[in-house]
């Protein structure tokens, strides 16, 4: 397909039926203004259109492949509907361990949030759990709190989630309430009818001095497509960090081959507030993880981690903008890749310091590992300084297995297949154990011992 602009690939055919069968998917309780807001995000969408790899932040991200056949809105499914859900329980219930009881498990369903395949036995009392929707009708000022993310950041996949979710969840923790069980959301996806536009948004609102755990899963079915008739997964996991407030999240993509996957992560940071936060990216055929911060408060801190995985002509891309607003914040990143076969990945990450962020440190580091000739990484780690009394480097490097530790570990019995996967968990190791969390850490490491 022609490009309608020398930077974008046209929109004008991208969902069956258009704006009409848009709405039709719509919830019943999406009231009057947010119906406005979501038109607006439509036609916005429409306007812009789909980056091509001329615009240098999806230089490396091939989006052609979205516009060759119409996508139709996703439509819900419950339990007796899923032909795969049975087969999926292994990868479902696979969470890390937890002191005294499970947390509470929040499940979506191909973008819809199901209520009757959630656990919410374990739901804190003084977190309140409401659809998007139903917290719109209760204070419609809550609207322009998600005006002010977009401030954050907005492209055309945040403009088609706004105006096409399936399911979206508002989750306002109480100010002083430290949660103590992790909240697991968990997104299930299966082969639908069709090609199939599955979009989901959560927005985690943390109240001064609260303290939560979040993990977020993205699994499915296993199967096959072609590019024209894969399902395409768009998510946007949106976060307000008030002041003295603490949030640790996890973010697992191992979606199925069959799925595109575009993901979002916004976070506002306010005064002394505290976000700790990693991704572990594994499959999806084509999949990208754009993550974005603003720290507008004194003392805020982002602690920003990463892990993905790249084979078998799987694509993989990260995209993060830390933006420090205010003085005295703190951000550090470390990201690492591994890329075999005929994978591709790439990283661009970019440091924004404001002429206001005086006493700032920050700092960003990108490794990538290529287990084959036929592997392909990008990285591009950007600083973008208007301050002048701050701490704030970055760095990558991409290399191959060093053949010498490999023929040591050969030269003492272990197979080649052995020996790599030692040298991959020795590369990958040292951004496991940034997490505080010893439970979480030795998740990770048997998740990242199947992709190995």
């Amino acid at each position: 397909m022609l490009m309608q602009q020398k930077n974008t690939y046209p929109t004008k055919d991208f969902l069956l039926g258009g704006g009409e069968s848009l709405e039709r998917s719509w919830s019943q309780k999406t009231g009057p203004e947010l119906r406005h807001w979501k038109t607006n995000q439509w036609q916005k969408f429409l306007a812009q259109g789909l980056p091509s790899p001329r615009v240098e932040e999806w230089k490396y991200t091939d989006l052609s492949a979205l516009v060759k056949k119409p996508f139709q809105p996703a439509m819900a499914s419950e339990e007796a509907q899923l032909s795969e859900w049975s087969k999926g329980a292994e990868d479902r219930e696979s969470w890390p361990e937890e002191q005294g009881e499970p947390g509470p498990t929040l499940v979506f369903i191909n973008g819809h949030w199901s209520q009757s395949l959630s656990d919410l036995k374990a739901w804190p009392q003084q977190v309140k759990l409401l659809t998007i929707e139903e917290a719109l009708l209760q204070d419609p000022s809550r609207l322009a709190h998600l005006e002010n993310f977009s401030q954050i950041y907005e492209d055309a996949f945040s403009r088609l989630n706004g105006a096409a979710w399936g399911g979206a969840l508002w989750i306002e923790v109480d100010p002083q309430v430290k949660v103590s069980q992790t909240v697991r959301i968990l997104h299930w996806n299966e082969p639908g009818q069709g090609r199939e536009l599955r979009g989901s948004r959560v927005v985690l609102w943390l109240g001064e001095q609260s303290e939560v755990r979040l993990v977020e899963k993205f699994v499915g079915s296993s199967g096959e497509a072609k590019d024209s008739d894969s399902s395409m997964v768009n998510s946007v996991l949106d976060l307000h960090l008030s002041a003295g407030s603490r949030l640790r999240s996890l973010q697992i993509q191992q979606q199925p081959q069959w799925l595109f996957h575009f993901s979002q992560v916004r976070a506002r940071l306010e005064k002394d507030s505290h976000w700790e936060s990693f991704s572990l990216t594994q499959g999806g055929r084509r999949s990208r993880l754009d993550l974005y911060a603003d720290l507008i408060g004194t003392g805020a801190e982002a602690l920003v981690n990463g892990l993905y995985f790249a084979k078998d002509k799987n694509q993989s891309d990260h995209r993060t903008l830390i933006r420090h607003l205010s003085p005295h914040s703190q951000s550090e990143q470390l990201y690492k890749g591994v890329v075999g076969e005929k994978g591709e990945a790439s990283f661009n990450g970019k440091i924004y310091i404001a002429p206001q962020a005086q006493q700032v440190a920050s700092q960003q580091l990108n490794k990538n590992l290529l287990l084959s000739e036929t592997a392909e990484v990008h990285s591009k780690p950007e600083l973008e300084v208007y301050a002048d009394n701050v701490k704030a480097n970055h760095g990558s490097a991409v290399g191959q297995v060093n053949p010498d530790q490999l023929f040591y570990l050969m030269s003492r019995g272990l197979r080649r297949e052995e020996a790599t996967q030692l040298l991959i968990q020795g590369f990958v190791s040292d951004v496991i154990f940034k997490l505080e969390s010893p439970e979480w850490q030795r998740w990770l490491q048997s998740l990242v011992g199947r992709s190995v």
